[in-house]
């Protein structure tokens, strides 16, 4: 099980620019609100209705861990993508195909500009993604107690729309071959409606990211440009909007389960950030019993004045 935003923050992009999932409408419109005119136009040739079905493994890795903050999925995708994204828009054939003709030309251009635009998606969907917390963790124990019980098959026949299981053996298109499942195949559920699906793996399937259930039940209140709060602090750009409030809140030491509660983080994710403010030399960790205390330090202190007087 993999837990990280990536995924979401795209297919929640693609969506904005007309192509139809049944994700939540106020959603895709948050999304559609926090574009600029250039990222849309940018993304809707890349993606938009009558283009072809490709989104390449360049720009959308299966992530390296169970969980990755949106930051780091986005630099690594800088990172390695320059020579995976050309030669995988000449393997699906698309090397003479506008836009991607001219996305071969220059990937790292295009690169920059398209994580460019899913940084100003995630803006709207990171609200999201934190109220979801409780959801991703009850899926995560949903499919553990599914494996545990050896009832997959269960799993798997609910996992996408069209998929299905018969005979031991799952379907994920119909009329199509069963499935042959990899070993070590990675689920990853997405905030999105139940028509996203999205399927990878060399020889088989090694891959499924599919639409979390339950997202019906998440509060779409405040996203977008209808919230009171700006969109960015000072701090906020500094540090990113996640970390910035976590050191404001650390007036005094308090309980990393603590923080994850009132900030709607997932424990993964409240540790992700943790680990992030510690390694710049901003906060502190010491364990006190069973609890973990997160102390902001003197240099947080002294950028927290800086920044938020």
């Amino acid at each position: 099980m993999v837990s990280a935003p990536l995924v979401t923050v795209t297919e929640l992009a693609i969506e904005a620019v007309g192509v139809g999932l049944g994700t939540p409408p106020p959603w895709v419109t948050a999304v559609r609100s926090a574009l600029d005119p250039a990222d849309l136009a940018l993304l809707g040739r890349s993606f938009g209705p009558g283009t072809p079905a490709f989104v390449p493994d360049a720009v959308l890795p299966v992530p390296a861990g169970c969980s990755a903050g949106f930051d780091d999925e986005t630099e690594r995708v800088l990172d390695e993508t320059v020579d995976g994204l050309e030669a995988e828009i000449h393997t699906a054939g698309l090397a003479g195909e506008p836009p991607w003709s001219l996305v071969a030309k220059d990937p790292r251009r295009w690169a920059k500009a398209y994580l460019g635009a899913l940084r100003r998606a995630w803006r709207a969907v990171e609200p999201l993604w934190h109220r979801a917390g409780p959801l991703l963790e009850r899926e995560v124990e949903r499919v553990g107690a599914a494996l545990a019980s050896g009832a997959l098959p269960y799993l798997l026949d609910g996992l996408t729309r069209q998929g299905h299981v018969a005979g031991d053996r799952w379907y994920l298109l119909p009329g199509a071959a069963p499935a042959v499942l990899l070993p070590g195949m990675v689920l990853q559920p997405m905030l999105v409606g139940p028509r996203a699906r999205l399927v990878a793996g060399d020889g088989g399937v090694g891959y499924v990211a599919y639409p979390l259930p339950g997202i019906g039940r998440i509060d779409p209140t405040g996203l977008g440009e209808s919230s009171g709060r700006p969109r960015e602090t000072q701090l906020g750009a500094l540090l990113g909007e996640p970390r910035a409030d976590i050191l404001r809140r650390l007036d005094r030491p308090t309980p990393a389960g603590r923080l994850a509660v009132d900030l709607h983080f997932t424990p993964s994710a409240i540790t992700h950030h943790v680990n992030a403010l510690t390694r710049a030399g901003l906060v502190s960790r010491e364990r006190e019993g069973r609890q973990v205390l997160v102390s902001r330090s003197a240099r947080g202190s002294a950028l927290l004045q800086i920044y938020e007087p």
